[in-house]
Order: structure tokens, then C-alpha cells, then sequence
């Protein structure tokens, strides 16, 4: 019994140990911090949802600037 109890804290404890992800209103509100980002995704120390969130930001947000400069011409 005493094991199934020490096997199930270590499952939990470990499975709150994870990165905090961040959508992309966050990244797009913080695009110094979204390009540190996909530059860890890109060399490979940093997957998962906030590499996807980051360079959607990043992305929208040139698309925006696009409009924004060519848009109305």
C-alpha cells in the first residue's frame, strides 16, 4: 500500500512539473519574448505548444504590418 501511495505522489508531482504554455494573445502582446522562443524551438530546446503559440504570434503580427503598410494602397 505504502508504494501504490509513494508511486501515485511522484506520478503527481511530476506531472505539475510543466513548462506554463502561453497563447497566442500573450506572445502577440510580448514578441521579444515569442522570437526568444522560436529560437529555442528552432535549435531544438524547446517544443511543444509555445513554439506553435510564438510563431503564430509572430507571424500574425507581420501579416498585420503588411496591411497595415501596403493594405490601403
Amino acid at each position: 500500500m505504502k508504494k501504490l501511495i509513494t508511486l501515485v505522489s511522484v506520478c503527481l508531482f511530476l506531472s505539475a512539473c510543466g513548462d506554463k504554455v502561453y497563447d497566442v494573445e500573450y506572445y502577440s502582446s510580448h514578441l521579444d519574448e515569442a522570437q526568444e522562443v522560436t529560437k529555442k524551438c528552432a535549435s531544438g530546446d524547446m517544443t511543444g505548444d509555445n513554439c506553435t503559440n510564438a510563431k503564430t504570434a509572430i507571424s500574425k503580427n507581420s501579416q498585420k504590418a503588411w496591411m497595415e503598410k501596403y493594405g490601403s494602397k
